[in-house]
Order: structure tokens, then sequence, then C-alpha cells
């Protein structure tokens, strides 16, 4: 999947357009945040491929997104998922995406199959799971009049009947 297809699925998914915040609609850095909070679950830019750890200074388009960090160590030692960049590294990851980057003669500026990757389907499921972990939490309200959460506040049922009673 390319950054093209990438912001399409998300689009079509969530109804989220990309965010440019550095340089407006010019720049290469594509935030996507959640509507409702706009918490971050995925930044696509470019970096060199040296920066995650690749043999080369060769530029590759990454997304970046969040997961379990309990998850993370063992999407790390798959094909085409590398250390997050410039993120939180326990909890984000980076995955290389495939190039849509063409030159003058229509050419592949770099042939994306130097860098491997995930297939369309597990890059879905991951951008699933940023967007799942970075959502509004859901706050849970009070179960009872006196209660918050669940602990009664102040005084025991039993004092506030002793005192409400002259006792």
């Amino acid at each position: 999947m390319n950054k093209r297809q990438l912001l399409a699925y998300v689009a079509e998914q969530y109804g989220v357009v990309p965010d440019y915040p550095w340089t407006g609609t010019s720049s290469v850095n594509a935030v996507l945040r959640h509507p409702s909070n706009s918490k971050w679950f995925a930044l696509v830019l470019p970096v060199a491929g040296c920066k995650l750890g690749l043999s080369t200074k060769k530029t590759v388009e990454i997304v970046l997104l969040k997961n379990d960090p309990l998850v993370i160590t063992q999407l790390r030692e798959q094909a085409g998922i590398y250390l997050a960049y410039h993120m939180n590294k326990e909890h984000w990851i980076s995955v290389v995406l495939e190039s849509d980057v063409c030159d003058a003669q229509g050419a592949r500026s770099y042939d994306w199959h130097d860098f491997e990757t995930v297939s369309d389907e597990q890059l879905m499921e991951l951008i699933d799971t940023s967007f799942i972990l970075t959502a509004p939490r859901i706050q849970p309200k009070a179960q009872t009049h006196g209660t918050i959460q669940g602990k009664t506040q102040g005084t025991t049922a039993q004092q506030h009947e002793g005192k409400s009673h002259g006792r």
C-alpha cells in the first residue's frame, strides 16, 4: 500500500482527511487525527532509510502507528516494521510504505521492493488498531448518588443514618 492508497483507506473507513500542520497542504508530512479529540493515530512522512536502521540513505515513505507495547516487540521482528521514527518507541512503530514517487519518465524514483513492507491487509489492521488505541476514552458514570466511580464519598451509609436520626 502506498501513501495515496493509505489516505484513501482512512478517508473511506473513518471519514478522516490528512492534516498538514507544518507547511500547509504542500507538506509531505500528513497527520491523521481523530475528529473528536484531535489525537494523532497516524503520521505519514518520508525519511532516510538509515534512520530506520536500513543500510541505505535512500528515502522511504513510512507511516507511524500506535500499538500495544506487548505486541510491538513481535511486530518489529517482521519485515517492513521498525522502531518508531521520532515518536515513543515503546508505543509506536514505523511501517514502510510502497513508493508512488515517479521520476520525469514515469519510473519509480526507487524500487519499493528494495524495502520490504507488510501486506495491505496487515497495514489496514495496524491502522485500525492505532485508531482504536487513540480514540477518546469513555468516562464511567457514578453508580449511585453519593458515590464517585463506585466509592462512597465521605462517611459510610451507617454513619450517615446515625447522624440523620440524632444518634
